[in-house]
C-alpha cells in the first residue's frame, strides 16, 4: 500500500516534517516574553520537564485498610456545608489522598465523644441524626477499590436520644 500510494507516502512525511518543526521551533526561539539585550548570552535552555510521579509518590496515604471503632458520643451541632467544603482540601492535604467522592456532599456533624473531645463526623444519607443523640462514630480509612481516596470519619448508628440526665 506505501509504494502504491505516494498521495498518502507524501502527507505522512509532510504531517512528520511539519510535527517536527512546530516542536522545534519554540526551543530555538528562547522563552517567549522575554526579550535578550544586545550582546548578552543567550539564556540556557530549560530543563525538560519532571516525569510523572508514579501513583505511590502522588498517594502519600497512610491510613488503616479497615475502620476503627470510637466509644459512643453526643450530637452536639451541624458544621456549616461552606466549612466543610473547605476543611475537604485541608484535609486531602494533611492526609496525602482524595476523599472518596461518594462522601463529598455528606453534612458534617460535631460530636462530643465520651472523652469529652469533640470531633466532626460525617452523617451518612441512611442515618439522619438530630442535636442530642447518641451516636457510635468510627475513625477515617483507605478506601481499598480506590487506594488513594479515604472514607472519612463516620457516624455508623444512631442510638436515639441521649438519656435525659437528672
Amino acid at each position: 500500500m506505501w509504494a502504491a500510494a505516494p498521495a498518502w507516502r507524501t502527507l505522512v512525511i509532510t504531517a512528520t516534517l511539519l510535527t517536527a518543526a512546530a516542536v522545534a521551533l519554540p526551543l530555538a526561539l528562547g522563552p517567549v516574553g522575554r526579550a535578550t539585550p544586545a550582546g548578552a548570552p543567550a539564556p540556557a535552555p530549560a530543563a525538560a520537564p519532571a516525569p510523572a510521579p508514579t501513583l505511590a509518590e502522588a498517594c502519600a496515604l497512610t491510613l488503616p485498610a479497615a475502620s476503627t471503632e470510637f466509644t459512643a458520643g453526643s450530637v452536639v451541632g451541624f458544621e456549616p456545608p461552606a466549612i466543610s467544603l473547605a476543611r475537604i482540601k485541608t484535609t486531602e492535604r494533611e492526609w496525602g489522598g482524595l476523599i472518596d467522592p461518594d462522601y463529598i456532599d455528606n453534612p458534617r456533624v460535631a460530636v462530643r465523644l465520651r472523652d469529652g473531645a469533640v470531633q466532626v463526623f460525617l452523617e451518612p444519607k441512611s442515618i439522619p441524626v438530630h442535636v442530642g443523640d447518641r451516636v457510635t462514630v468510627q475513625n477515617a480509612f483507605c478506601n481499598l477499590n480506590l487506594p488513594c481516596d479515604y472514607v472519612p470519619p463516620l457516624i455508623t448508628a444512631d442510638l436515639g436520644p441521649a438519656p435525659r440526665s437528672p
